[in-house]
């Protein structure tokens, strides 16, 4: 599943306000570097929102000791703009799946740039339409078919975002994980073990270590 595409870009948005209001974000808010694997806490404390500049993450939802991955999210999205509004006895983290620069930009920071740029604003709108746009996909998803069909879906939506195009096809080259895996599939490690050994009897993946290739993503795509 590939997000709508929209014609403002996040760094259209950031020289609109450099040039209109002399404030810099990148200056207000840097850029942080986080490895693989490393975790970046969120809670209702940290009001505003956080941009994905480059690398990949998975959003976690975390209720005492358990934790649900909620989707996965790539370069140039927008985190963080509703999860405090509802539920405020469960906190979340985002957890990187590669390296990772990514930026905070907090209240503060906004009201310096309030009511200059209707650009930000359509951002987040956007934003918010991306995020409902995938929730709609994922609970279709969920509603509407089998295990095996939810494990394809959630292939073609993680070969959307992170993969890579090659001679042999569509290759998935960053691990997830499988436990995160089979949550968004909505099923169990083991089945979803048994599922993918299936899809790659049937010709219609290969496994190579963690690495999942698609070699007729046109095809596979059908399958959904």
């Amino acid at each position: 599943m590939s997000k709508i595409a929209f014609h403002t870009s996040w760094d259209q948005c950031l020289n609109d306000i450099k040039l209109k209001k002399k404030v810099d974000l990148n200056t207000l808010c840097p850029v942080r570097h986080l490895k693989p694997k490393e975790e970046f806490p969120l809670d209702e404390k940290k009001t505003g929102f956080i941009l994905l500049r480059k690398g990949f993450l998975k959003i976690i939802r975390v209720r005492g000791k358990s934790e649900q991955a909620l989707r996965v999210v790539e370069p140039d999205t927008l985190v963080g703009l509703g999860l405090f509004q509802i539920d405020h006895e469960t906190s979340y983290k985002l957890t990187m799946l590669t390296k990772t620069e990514l930026s905070f930009y907090d209240k503060s920071s906004l009201d310096k740039v309030k009511n200059v740029s209707h650009s930000l604003d359509q951002l987040m709108i956007n934003s918010l339409c991306n995020t409902i746009h995938f929730q709609d996909v994922r609970i279709n998803s969920l509603q509407n078919n089998s295990s095996r069909g939810r494990v394809i879906s959630l292939l073609n939506c993680l070969g959307g975002k992170l993969g890579t195009t090659t001679d042999e096809g569509l290759l998935i080259s960053i691990d997830v994980g499988r436990e995160t895996m089979a949550q968004l599939a909505g099923t169990t490690v083991v089945n979803l073990s048994r599922l993918l050994t299936e899809l790659e009897e049937d010709k219609l993946i290969t496994r190579i270590g963690k690495k999942i290739l698609i070699p007729d993503p046109k095809k596979f795509k059908l399958l959904n």
